[in-house]
């Protein structure tokens, strides 16, 4: 029955011959993924891994990968034309339904419960004398990548109708691959492969994470040197003593003023003269010629008057 799906390829190169397969492993939370690889029973040297994953694309669905490998011994690429493989319980074949990623279509799936299953649209995988068995194949593009029908690398998810799928349907199955235009990269690539493989038996649980190392103990410290004494600190030197101000020059003398002139004494008041009555000076007696008396006559009137002053003085002076 054909089914839509999209198919992501990329560009690798070939591994060696022969049937290798690789450790699976066992994500956390029971999540669980695997990884195989298978080489070509015919045709042109082509190795090829699958990884299986049944948590990328959500519970109860299974992711399928397929992308070439290659080595110093298979250098070769093609483009994957048919993608083969069985599961465990055969009455899930008709529920199956696959969704291809990135939009590139599947061109047609089929399923065999008998296990017989050699073709799947234009894809074939005849030829090993049904060494390998093979219940569901998808078919992947056309043949032909000269108009870019070039997968170099499939995803694809799927899942059932039926039940919730897991890897537990897939481990020690067979898988096989049809792949088309097998040559060098860059080269004409005009060989064929058919491919198979037989996937692993278990999933290997991922390894318990390495407990973590008992922390050494820390060393204990050295202990702290006693701190040096601290240094007694220098004696401050004496301030230098403050210069001594400089006098503060004598301030100029002020110019003495001029002493104000003493004011010019004011004038003693002329005291009023008492006034005294006068009587009139008599106006002179005319003077009378006397004839000059002789000595004698003078002399005794010389006397005569000296005593009458004297006799006068003493009627001035008060009696004691």
């Amino acid at each position: 029955m054909a089914k839509a799906f999209s198919i992501r390829l990329g560009s690798s190169l070939l591994v060696a011959a022969g049937v290798a397969v690789a450790t699976s492993s066992l994500n956390p939370a029971n999540a669980a993924s695997m990884s195989f690889t298978a080489t070509n029973f015919t045709g042109d040297p082509l190795q090829v891994r699958y990884t299986l994953d049944d948590t990328v694309a959500g519970a109860g669905k299974v992711q399928f990968k397929v992308e070439f490998l290659t080595d110093s011994t298979y250098k070769n690429i093609g483009d994957i034309r048919g993608v083969f493989f069985n599961i465990k319980d055969n009455s899930l074949l008709s529920s199956l339904q696959v969704l291809g990623i990135d939009g590139t279509p599947i061109t047609e799936t089929d399923y065999s419960t008998t296990g017989k299953l050699e073709k799947v649209g234009q894809a074939n995988l005849k030829g090993d004398g049904n060494t390998h068995k093979f219940e569901y194949g998808v078919e992947i593009g056309t043949q032909g990548i000269g108009k870019g029908d070039d997968f170099q690398t499939a995803t694809f998810v799927l899942s059932s109708s039926k039940a919730a799928l897991t890897l537990d349907q897939f481990f020690n199955q067979d898988f096989g691959l049809r792949v088309m235009s097998v040559g060098l990269p860059g080269s004409s690539r005009e060989g064929s492969s058919k491919l198979a493989g037989v996937s692993a038996s278990a999933a290997t649980p991922a390894p318990a994470p390495a407990p973590a190392p008992a922390p050494a103990p820390a060393p204990a410290p050295a202990p702290a040197p006693a701190p040096a004494p601290a240094p007694a600190p220098a004696p401050a030197p004496a301030p230098a003593p403050a210069p001594a101000p400089a006098p503060a020059p004598a301030p100029a003398p002020a110019p003495a003023p001029a002493p104000a002139p003493a004011p010019a004494p004011a004038p003693a008041p002329t005291p009023s003269p008492t006034t005294y009555y006068e009587p009139p000076t008599p106006p002179a007696p005319k003077p009378v010629q006397v004839p000059e008396p002789g000595t004698v006559a003078a002399l005794s009137l010389l006397a005569m008057s000296a005593f009458g002053l004297n006799k006068k003085n003493k009627k001035d002076i008060p009696q004691a």
